[in-house]
């Protein structure tokens, strides 16, 4: 028939062979391990609590210095991505939180480096994406979290960490 084999190509989801992941061997959860993800365009701050709502583990992952190339730019979110899917394997997660944000580009009267910033570098639709689909390969169910004050909050309860690190332990909790 010459056609191409339909059983092959569903066993690829955007490029990866789904075939070479072993889900079964390289991820299992612990019940009540979480990480929650703080964003905004220049951070992305994240934090994982064990179930005894203990933090385990903190980080930043500095986006200010990726340069203004756009490719490059999603590059550095994948690898950021694969990073945090590399966290839940180790850590054993079972759900991981991201705030739920709905912005629109717009003018937002704060100048025009901060509506480039927002509006074109930031990229977040895609970092999620991204997310979502490394999650969804190793079966890691993720929810949108509401982030109602979440940074203002964070930052009052954890003055030693940073904002990005405080809004996700907020987030988390």
């Amino acid at each position: 028939s010459g056609g191409s084999n339909p059983s092959a190509s569903a066993k690829k989801m955007n490029g990866v062979d789904l075939d070479k992941i072993d889900t079964e061997r390289c991820y299992f959860y612990k019940k009540n391990n979480t990480l929650a993800i703080d964003m905004n365009p220049n951070y992305i701050g994240l934090s994982i609590m064990n179930e005894n709502n203990d933090i385990v583990y903190k980080s930043v992952f500095d986006l200010s210095l990726i340069t203004d190339n756009n490719n490059k730019r999603k590059y550095e979110l994948t690898e950021r991505v694969k990073k945090i899917k590399k966290l839940c394997i180790i850590y054993h997660i079972e759900m991981v939180g991201y705030e739920k944000l709905s912005i629109k580009p717009k003018n937002s009267k704060k100048g025009k480096r901060f509506n480039k910033q927002v509006n074109n570098k930031w990229c977040r639709e895609y970092f999620l994406s991204s997310l979502k689909k490394h999650l969804t390969l190793i079966r890691c169910r993720y929810q949108e979290i509401s982030p109602e004050y979440s940074s203002f909050i964070g930052c009052i309860m954890y003055q030693n960490d940073t904002d990005s690190i405080a809004a996700s332990i907020e987030i988390n909790r």
